[in-house]
């Protein structure tokens, strides 16, 4: 080592000229010194307490120790964050390296690791929600360091192996006594963090995620794989928590769906239906069996997991765990165990002998669902709305699953035939908008899939057709390509429209008032109108002529009319003759005691009133804006034909969000 690296903290302090302020940077590099000191030491095996490293050693890890609090704590929380997680990395490679457990046996090293992850602690613990904005960050930051040169696999090695020591004196600290943190429990810390930020995470590219950490996970599945399958570990003396917690971040990243066909790859349904069929993990099933069972039924998320798991008799291996799971008396466990079987099932009716048992499944799924769609992220306890409902429609293959759920008594005020129609009518905007997160469009999908399978029983079908809001949607949907769901709910539901409400329809009329300058748009969207309704619809260009008196032929028509649509835009506010059209047709709808509604449709990005007469006569009316695809307009504009002043039914806040 040449002489100026070489040089101890004591003779450098010696200069008081030189004195140094505290900072980061040297910081991490005095942490980094101490990791090049040891990789020196290492590579010739001359890392013993008579080494002439110790004392420089001991004297890096005392700055770092008094130096830690005054540094880290004027940062801000992202930085602080990001901060600890480079210093915990740099730490592990050190005692990774360090095979005869040196540093980690030293005072000021237990020291330092206790503040670092207490401040990491208390960071998630203060602002949770910038904690998630940051977590993916730190998530690489750890697995970039157990990527490079494959720490991830010289760690579980020297795991394996047993070739740490376990350090289990006692120091003293503040007059208290506290036990060593040895190298098991440093990575069982390290995985526990980054399983915290896996959970958390969105990710940015999976293609860059599958390149950059294909080998980390490949460890973590062989890690586990020899833990489990060695027939001999249900009294091993690796420490349970380190496979807890590196079970937990492949169940966490298995359950990013665009991430599965990676696991699929590298053999993870094959892997984990062979650890469920292992004595271990019917010894340690209250430990291990939760998070198992959940990979399991992430995988099945996926065509090609499903196909890897069912060619490994996924269903008939976990049934043989039945029993022992309802003894356990644990019912996350029981409902994670019934996710992964109604997952991965191969026939739609389940035998008697499971009846009770999906049926308690299926409620569970039922009253997390009614929980979770008021989440804003459509998230609750880990589980997405989307994967709720594709159990729910995996497990309404069971006739009695269906009549046990639809007819429940309860005293909801929403029964759930009308449930399942207000989640759809609250997200169904998910199935129009190309940019909108792949998993509530997933959510959509499995929702229609339900509704679906509701309207195929005559005795449930009919309570959707009194839905008219459900009704106008799904006849929308039904006339838009790649929703064959929908065409065939509609189908369903067309035999039980009664003639009255077909003659409400008729006897209807919708009038459309513009300016003449919008007359382009005005066709196009008539157009498009015609093509989702049959009521008829009244536009002047196509019954008067430009020298007719406009007035005397529109003045009946607004009278009769039963919707309004003004086609808004600046100009349309600079006509006096579109504010006379407006106020006559509300004055009318109050005169007659007839309620005209009255749905506003803007062509200009970023509309707003420029004339108070507008923002006074149509502000507190529905408003649709403007859109580049006509259709998307046309559809809104359906839905909202059929609302009224109360409305028919109670819809949930999402709607005014997403549709």
């Amino acid at each position: 080592m040449a002489e100026n690296d070489s040089t101890t903290l004591k003779e450098k302090d010696s200069n008081k000229s030189t004195k140094r302020t505290p900072n980061y940077f040297k910081l991490l590099q005095e942490i980094d010194n101490t990791l090049k000191l040891l990789t020196d030491s290492n590579s010739s095996h001359l890392v013993t307490r008579e080494t002439s490293h110790v004392s420089e050693i001991e004297e890096i890890l005392h700055y770092v120790n008094i130096n830690l609090d005054e540094i880290i704590d004027k940062m801000t929380d992202q930085k602080r964050a990001m901060s600890l997680i480079t210093v915990f990395n740099i730490v592990i490679r050190m005692c990774t390296i360090d095979e005869i457990d040196f540093v980690i046996s030293l005072k000021s090293f237990q020291s330092m690791i206790r503040k670092a992850l207490n401040k990491l602690e208390i960071i998630a613990q203060k602002e949770p929600g910038n904690y998630k904005v940051y977590a993916g960050d730190m998530l690489d930051s750890i697995l970039m360091n157990l990527a490079e040169d494959n720490l991830m696999q010289t760690c579980f090695e020297r795991l394996c192996l047993n070739q740490n020591k376990s350090i289990k004196n006692s120091i003293e600290n503040d007059e208290e006594k506290e036990e060593n943190i040895d190298y098991n429990e440093l990575i069982a810390k390290y995985m526990e963090c980054a399983s915290s930020h896996s959970f958390m995470v969105n990710l940015r590219s999976v293609y860059e995620f599958g390149k950059n950490y294909h080998p980390v996970i490949s460890s973590m599945l062989k890690f586990i794989d020899k833990y489990v399958t060695d027939g001999n570990n249900e009294n091993s003396s690796m420490p349970l928590e380190i496979i807890t917690q590196t079970l937990s971040i492949l169940w966490s990243l298995s359950d990013k769906i665009v991430l599965v066909p990676l696991f699929a790859e590298l053999g993870c349904a094959k892997k984990s239906i062979q650890w469920i069929a292992t004595n271990c993990f019917a010894f340690h099933i209250k430990t291990l069996g939760d998070a198992i069972f959940s990979i399991v039924h992430n995988l099945s998320r996926d065509k090609t997991g499903l196909t890897q798991l069912r060619n490994e008799k996924a269903f008939e291996v976990l049934m043989k765990y039945k029993q022992l799971v309802e003894e356990q008396n644990d019912e996350d466990l029981k409902l994670s165990y019934g996710m992964a079987l109604i997952s991965v099932t191969v026939s739609d009716e389940q035998p008697e002998e499971n009846k009770e048992f999906i049926i308690w499944v299926s409620r569970t799924l039922y009253g997390l669902c009614k929980i979770t769609i008021y989440e804003d992220d459509l998230r609750y306890n880990g589980c997405h709305l989307s994967e709720l409902l594709e159990l729910l429609h995996q497990a309404f293959a069971n006739t009695y699953v269906v009549k046990d759920i639809l007819s429940s008594e309860s005293n909801d005020e929403v029964k759930p035939v009308a449930f399942f129609a207000q989640c759809l009518l609250s997200i169904y905007g998910a199935l129009l908008d190309k940019e909108v997160d792949d998993l509530e469009k997933r959510a959509a999908k499995y929702l229609l899939k339900i509704l679906l399978q509701i309207s195929n029983y005559h005795d449930y079908h009919k309570e959707l057709t009194e839905i008219n809001q459900f009704c106008v949607i799904i006849e929308g949907l039904s006339k838009r390509p790649k929703q064959d769901d929908a065409k065939r709910i509609w189908s369903n539901l067309q035999g039980e429209i009664s003639s009255n409400q077909l003659k409400k329809e008729k006897s209807s009329m919708i009038y459309i008032s513009y300016d003449r300058s919008d007359e382009k748009f005005c066709e196009s969207f008539i157009g498009e109108l015609r093509k989702r309704t049959s009521i008829p619809v009244w536009v002047d260009f196509e019954h008067v002529e430009s020298w007719d008196d406009m007035w005397e032929y529109v003045l009946p028509v607004i009278q009769s009319a039963t919707v309004i649509i003004p086609i808004l835009s600046t100009a349309y506010g600079e006509n006096t003759d579109k504010f006379q059209e407006v106020s006559y047709a509300i004055g009318t709808s109050k005169s007659q005691d007839k309620s005209k509604k009255l749905i506003a449709v803007t062509t200009e990005p970023d509309f707003s009133f420029n004339r108070a007469w507008m923002e006074d006569l149509i502000g507190e009316h529905n408003l649709v804006p403007f859109d580049n695809n006509t259709d998307n307009v046309v559809f809104k504009v359906c839905a909202q034909i059929i609302h009224s002043k109360k409305p028919l039914m109670k819809c949930f806040p999402r709607i005014t969000k997403r549709s």
